[in-house]
């Protein structure tokens, strides 16, 4: 069975910003702390991952912050 058009476009959407997370993770985290030990890594992904949903306003968004949208989005629906 052949998948929707829309599910590609979907799909397609949520590898554009999953490569754009991927970029801004390299390029503003990891080449400058250059971390040595995997914990040291594992920690690095936590806080960029926190800064982007909960601090970084986004362009996409209307320059809100991820975790703002998430939290309407939920109190909307309870």
């Amino acid at each position: 069975m052949d998948r929707a058009p829309n599910v590609n476009i979907f799909m397609a959407c949520g590898a554009y910003h999953i490569e754009r997370f991927w970029r801004s993770l390299k390029v503003e985290d990891s080449y400058l702390r250059d971390y040595a030990t995997e914990p040291d890594l594992e920690a690095g992904l936590q806080r960029h991952s926190a800064f982007c949903n909960d601090e970084r306003p986004h362009q996409s968004l209307n320059y809100t912050v991820p975790g703002e949208v998430h939290q309407s989005m939920v109190t909307l629906v309870c």
